[in-house]
């Protein structure tokens, strides 16, 4: 296969939005259509969705966990060069008691050929995302398992 020109900072940009509101909306057909067939997905972190995942199957696996775990996530940023795309992204943990604790992070996006090749998921304080996150699938009937 002959590669593709390289993308503009702005079809990155869009390229990234769209995958990641197809992955919040479930649309995985859209979703395989944005990102390659070989992508490598990385989860920091000691937490359920912890991991590298790799290929379609592997990132069908992580957004089936995310899903399980029911975190909302909103994009509040994206910045992109030709080759690169940073998400910045805000989660939102809801405790029994009321209290609400949002946290930031970024995602930050290899593009390749027109499509999203690979990912690395950036937690602002990671030992936290963790404890929270435990926190948050304990609360859940249904949870999650790694």
């Amino acid at each position: 296969m002959l590669a593709l020109a390289c993308m503009s900072a702005p079809e990155n940009a869009l390229l990234v939005r769209e995958a990641l509101t197809a992955f919040r909306q479930g649309r995985l057909s859209d979703l395989t259509r944005l990102i390659s067939e070989d992508v490598t997905w990385h989860s920091p972190g000691s937490n359920a969705l912890s991991g590298t995942y790799r290929g379609h199957a592997g990132l069908l696996e992580y957004l089936k966990k995310v899903s399980q775990v029911g975190l909302p996530f909103e994009v509040n940023d994206l910045t992109a060069s030709d080759k690169h795309v940073i998400a910045l992204m805000r989660d939102t943990f809801r405790r029994p008691d009321g209290q609400v604790y949002e946290h930031m992070g970024c995602l930050v996006c290899r593009v390749a050929d027109g499509r999203v090749a690979e990912v690395w998921a950036i937690n602002n304080e990671q030992a936290t995302y963790d404890a929270l996150l435990a926190e948050h699938i304990a609360m859940r009937p249904d949870g999650v398992r790694r």
